[in-house]
């Protein structure tokens, strides 16, 4: 069995907010696969899904895993509330009532952050307990497989 081999332009930054955004929203369960073998990656059907308690939310038949993941962030991420201001999150325009959020990087900001600014300094520390207990980041060769064990060492 081969699997489709992902090419050297992959827009990593999109991948990390994509799964980092999908666990800051709560996923107990996340996973990024493809359908069809031994076809070019952007033929594979590429899918990405999360699962907070019993309820899935999946984004499938993408070009690549990065479309994939981003498309599943924004099904998470738009019409949600924003746990900081209260105001509906939305991903384009600027009206009153909304916090707009957009991808800087390899992170998604919230339209709120100069008001609520103590979060990011959690998110730091969070960052460097994980670090120091021996978080795993996303590998790319750990696509489209379980998570295991062994891909801790």
């Amino acid at each position: 069995m081969q699997q489709p081999q992902l090419p050297p332009d992959v827009d990593t930054d999109a991948l990390d907010a994509g799964i980092e955004l999908i666990g800051r929203a709560g996923a107990k369960a996340f996973e990024i696969g493809y359908v069809n073998e031994n076809v070019p990656v952007e033929e594979a059907g590429w899918y990405a899904h999360a699962q907070w308690g019993g309820h899935r939310i999946m984004a499938d038949n993408r070009a690549g895993p990065v479309e994939a993941v981003e498309a599943l962030a924004r099904k998470v991420l738009n019409g949600s509330l924003c746990t900081h201001c209260g105001k509906p999150i939305s991903l384009s325009g600027n009206r009153e009532g909304i916090c707009r959020w957009t991808r800087r990087g390899d992170s998604w900001v919230r339209g709120c952050v100069k008001e609520f600014a103590e979060h990011d300094r959690s998110q730091k520390r969070v960052r460097a307990t994980l670090a120091r207990e021996g978080a795993i980041p996303v590998d790319p060769a750990l696509l489209g497989r379980p998570f295991t064990a062994k891909d801790r060492k």
